[in-house]
């Protein structure tokens, strides 16, 4: 439980591409911060893992709404391409 946080924050770099600079530019810390953080090192400070959470909390709502409007894209190229005559029919 004591290392929840880091994990958390570990996990979300990897899965949407965060390097630990980066992510650390955005929560107002250093990079050596967040590795020590992800490691369970370093215990932050309540008003620290307020902003992470918020952080978290916001980047993950526009990962899923982009990825939602990716799929609807998709969706309506497949349709797109399904209802289209195909050439290659020779009836």
């Amino acid at each position: 439980m004591r290392n929840d946080l880091g994990r958390r924050v570990k996990a979300f770099r990897y899965r949407n591409g965060y390097s630990q600079g980066r992510f650390a530019v955005r929560v107002g810390v250093t990079q050596p911060y967040i590795s020590c953080l992800e490691k369970g090192t370093v215990t932050p400070s309540a008003e620290l893992v307020d902003r992470i959470e918020k952080l978290l909390e916001v980047l993950t709502a526009a990962e899923n709404a982009a990825s939602a409007a990716r799929n609807r894209v998709l969706a309506g190229l497949t349709d797109s391409i399904s209802k289209q005559p195909n050439s290659m029919d020779l009836r």
